[in-house]
């Protein structure tokens, strides 16, 4: 077990050389991409698990429930936050895992 530097919470699942649980992690780099995007810094974000406004940085959850994010492509989407209309890119991967049968 390891103990993570933000939250203090021991952490069963964390690596030896981590020092951050996955939930705080995903929160800082989350607040990190919101604060570059305030900045100016950058105008697209790519590649994260969260669809995030490239406008004002909100983050898209349970917004995003239509089949469409499913499909591999280019989708048009309209924060709820600030009301601007985005492109948002959907990379679909699969993975299957098989084993025997019990007879």
């Amino acid at each position: 077990m390891n103990i993570c530097k933000t939250c203090g919470k021991e952490k069963r699942y964390m690596m030896s050389w981590e020092t951050e649980c996955y939930s705080c992690r995903k929160e800082r780099n989350r607040k990190e991409i919101q604060q570059q995007i305030e900045d100016g810094e950058i105008m697209e974000i790519n590649c994260e698990d969260e669809i995030y406004c490239p406008y004002c940085g909100q983050v898209h959850e349970e917004d995003c429930e239509d089949d469409a994010f499913y499909v591999d492509g280019e989708h048009e989407f309209t924060c709820c936050e600030c009301e601007r209309v985005f492109l948002v890119d959907t990379h679909v991967s699969y993975s299957y895992s098989t084993k025997r049968k019990e007879k």
